[in-house]
């Protein structure tokens, strides 16, 4: 079925839009289990970044996954990252100090700069999970490119106080909105799961993604409610 929403690890996407010919990047990899369980459920091919090096090193590679010691950012050259105590916490942007492990330089490049060294026309699916950093990821891409991918799925961070997201996600999604992308958020309460559907090319009709949006999340948001109340 096209329209097929399924989630991986707090992530949901159209699952129907994918198969073995597909093109994942997973963002923020770290130790692969968003790669290996779509690739999984889809045969598709996962492109796993993770710039965290013993993060990267415990990323699974086969011929579905393929991974990448790097961090996908504004610019091509090294960036400083922080590592967090928290394992799944690293990020480029600023951390709170007690939160900091070691900053340590790592290879930077831009997703259009990434997209191109691998020669992929298309991407069926980004995922976008890098801890704060999305706001400025987001920001830096071309219009050019983020046209090129089909749907996007990205946890923002404006549930946590160190990060004032607000006003940055109003302005992200306004102009992801005027190239054609359909917003469908997951979470109730902030941000940190939102989809977003090209509705240039992912081939779903006006129909499909009205469905998505209007039945299909506010099913899952019921079924939730009904577990959180059933304890």
């Amino acid at each position: 079925m096209k329209t097929q929403i399924i989630a991986r690890r707090a992530h949901h996407f159209v699952l129907g839009l994918l198969g073995k010919g597909s093109v994942i990047i997973d963002l923020g990899a770290n130790r692969g289990h968003f790669s290996t369980e779509v690739s999984r459920d889809c045969g598709a091919t996962c492109y796993a970044i993770e710039a965290v090096p013993r993060l990267f090193e415990s990323i699974p590679e086969n011929p579905r996954i393929r991974k990448f010691n790097l961090a996908i950012c504004d610019s091509d050259g090294p960036v400083r990252f922080n590592i967090s105590s928290q394992e799944e916490s690293g990020s480029m942007s600023a951390l709170p100090d007690t939160m900091i492990e070691e900053s340590i330089e790592v290879r930077g490049m831009t997703l259009k700069s990434f997209i191109e060294a691998n020669d992929l026309d298309q991407i069926d699916l980004l995922k976008m999970d890098v801890e704060g950093a999305e706001i400025g990821l987001l920001k830096s891409i071309d219009d050019g490119t983020l046209r090129r991918i089909r749907q996007i799925t990205v946890e923002f961070h404006d549930f946590l106080p160190y990060f004032d997201q607000a006003a940055d996600i109003i302005l992200i999604k306004s102009r992801l909105k005027g190239l054609g992308f359909a917003c469908i958020k997951y979470s109730v309460s902030c941000h940190a799961d939102v989809l977003f559907i090209n509705r240039h090319n992912s081939g779903l009709s006006a129909l499909d993604i009205a469905y998505i949006k209007w039945i299909d999340c506010h099913i899952r948001a019921f079924k939730r409610g009904i577990k959180r109340f059933i304890g």
